[in-house]
């Protein structure tokens, strides 16, 4: 009778604990993004290296009333080569969580997205602005409200082998109302400069993303 209740014991001990680790597993298992930007627009790049299957991924936003406005393939030639669920915002809206499955013969690349809050102030047509990120990704945000005629920007990157992978207007209406000419890098690569001009003076809520790649990694 003692030897039954030990081994009942260690039986439910042994459950118990299944039972507890079993989520841990399946939290750790969350690949977590971080959405680099501010309260007014973000863009976080889920790599598609090596393709996934029902792979899930939590963004964490840098505000609670972010809305996704955009998602794009980097380059734009892997934009047919993932899908992705319907999302869901968690965390008082400061997290999105979602799952994805892309082609396994992806060497490199991302899912570039694409997150805004129109209710945020936003400036006018910068002059310079910082690409966020790292040496292998990042996205630089530029406001088109007020519009540009044949303004020269400059991106400050983050590394000097990246190139420039994708240009996301927000919102996509917008993409056939500017152009972006004679982009060239300098100080090492370091600095990339170019020609933005509008076709008319947009509002608050245009913006244009420009994600920046090492192609190499």
């Amino acid at each position: 009778m003692r030897r039954t209740s030990i081994r009942s014991a260690t039986i439910a001990a042994g459950v118990g604990l299944a039972a507890a680790v079993a989520p841990a597993l399946a939290a750790a298992q969350v690949t977590e993004v971080p959405c680099r930007g501010n309260e007014a627009i973000c863009t976080a790049n889920v790599s598609l290296k090596g393709g996934a299957s029902n792979k899930p991924v939590m963004l964490m936003l840098p505000g609670t009333d972010l809305k996704i406005r955009a998602v794009n393939g980097v380059p734009s030639s892997l934009q047919g080569a993932f899908l992705r669920s319907k999302g869901t915002y968690s965390l008082g809206g400061s997290a999105y969580s979602f799952t994805f499955s892309a082609v396994g013969s992806i060497d490199s690349g991302y899912m570039s997205m694409t997150f805004t809050n129109l209710q945020r102030p936003q400036g006018r047509v910068p002059r310079a602005v910082t690409c966020l990120g790292g040496e292998r990704v990042c996205t630089a945000h530029i406001s088109l409200r007020g519009g540009a005629d044949d303004k020269r920007i400059q991106v400050k990157l983050p590394g000097t082998n990246l190139k420039l992978a994708a240009r996301v207007p927000t919102p996509p209406a917008t993409r056939k109302l500017f152009s972006v000419s004679g982009g060239d890098y300098s100080l090492g690569g370091s600095v990339y400069t170019f020609t933005l001009d509008t076709d008319r003076s947009f509002g608050k809520g245009a913006w244009l993303a420009l994600t920046f790649r090492d192609p190499a990694r």
